[in-house]
């Protein structure tokens, strides 16, 4: 609901039984069938592991675990949280297991993951990125932002872009089939290979519309696949092009595995979506037209979370409309009549013209469900 400025009485939520609208922290390629969870806040998933084509997990930064389809759950950090935010997760060749690595090297391991130890005890130059492991399962690597790259276990040492002046930072890594090498994926695109894995191009010359955020190699190391933030799939190889998530997605890419030989599937950030730009100098269609599908479907998971997003209701309690906003909140921000007595475009620009001084507080309670506040 949508309380007045300088009204100091508690708001109460409307329809409490309506469960917040929010992007999965999963979206795949048209080839892969996947059953998403169906919870009232999909996390925003910073890492995702395949256990076969249809079973993923993914983990969030506090290292909770979601997991679809037959993927079992074999334990995560909720009781005991990191140090540090986690950054991904890598599951064992079974599928029974997985481990989970944070930003300061430490490494958490699930079911059947060996505990092989990790690199918290050493003084970082920068943050670890992410952890692949070997084929044996009985060793990883961590990869640092600056390049680096640290063993545990059976994991061999082929190299690291430390050395270099990079012009963007390490976001991923990605190693052969055999163990024989690896691949590195930067910020702009750019790879960098190690050992015998081979090259196959980059991004790295082109102006991108957004960051790479991830990297997979497809499994016969004939090629490899970037991930943008925006959803975007950059295909080297043999990797194969096999659709984008750009536009479909209420939020932003965080990370993306191989699945089979040709298929692929991305982590969800939900929380990254970019806030609605306040409607400066714009009518209400205008501003509409302005905004990208991912801030479009902040105000419709606000309005699904205040009123089921129903937005011509007036159940008598004094709010009114998809975004319940009161009478005098409406008139403070010159609506004409009553909010649901006007069509969605408006309630939302209304909406965004409320924003802009109240800041998502004005909608408590949903706005700390969306993760908004």
């Amino acid at each position: 609901m949508v309380a007045v400025l300088a009204t100091a009485m508690a708001v109460v939520i409307v329809a409490p039984s309506v469960g917040a609208h929010v992007p999965p922290p999963v979206w795949t390629s048209p080839d892969v069938v996947i059953d998403i969870p169906d919870v009232p806040l999909a996390m925003a998933a910073v890492g995702i592991a395949v256990k076969d084509e249809g079973s993923m997990w993914t983990v969030d930064a506090d290292g909770i675990i979601t997991t679809h389809g037959s993927a079992e759950h074999y334990g995560d950090l909720t009781e005991s949280p990191a140090d540090e935010p986690i950054v991904g997760i890598e599951a064992t060749p079974t599928g029974h297991g997985y481990w989970l690595a944070a930003s300061d090297g430490a490494v958490f391991a699930y079911g059947d993951a060996p505990d092989l130890g990790d690199v918290s005890h050493l003084p970082l130059d920068l943050p670890i990125v992410g952890i692949a492991r070997t084929s044996t399962g009985n060793g990883f690597w961590l990869a640092a932002s600056d390049g680096g790259i640290f063993t545990v276990g059976d994991a061999e040492f082929h190299g690291s872009a430390a050395i270099y002046d990079l012009v963007s930072p390490i976001v991923a890594m990605s190693p052969t089939s055999d163990d024989s090498g690896y691949w590195l994926g930067a910020g702009d695109g750019g790879v960098f290979t190690f050992g015998e894995a081979t090259f196959f191009g980059s991004m790295g010359a082109v102006d991108l519309d957004g960051d790479v955020v991830s990297m997979a190699a497809v499994p016969d190391d004939g090629g490899y696949w970037l991930a943008g933030a925006d959803g975007g799939i950059f295909t080297f190889g043999s990797a194969a092009f096999d659709g984008a998530a750009v536009g479909e997605i209420s939020g932003s890419v965080s990370d993306m595995a191989a699945v089979g030989d040709d298929d692929y599937v991305f982590a969800v950030d939900a929380g990254s979506v970019a806030t609605p730009v306040a409607p400066v100098g714009l009518d209400a269609q205008e501003y509409y037209d302005s905004l990208s599908v991912a801030q479009i479907a902040i105000w419709d998971s606000m309005a699904d979370c205040e009123s089921g997003e129903r937005w011509d209701i007036d159940t008598g309690n004094g709010y009114y409309g998809g975004l319940q906003f009161s009478a005098g909140s409406w008139g403070w921000v010159d609506g004409v009549g009553l909010p649901h007595q006007n069509t969605r475009i408006e309630q939302i620009y209304r909406g965004a013209r409320l924003q802009a001084i109240q800041g998502w507080g004005a909608w408590p309670g949903c706005a700390r469900r969306l993760g908004l506040i």
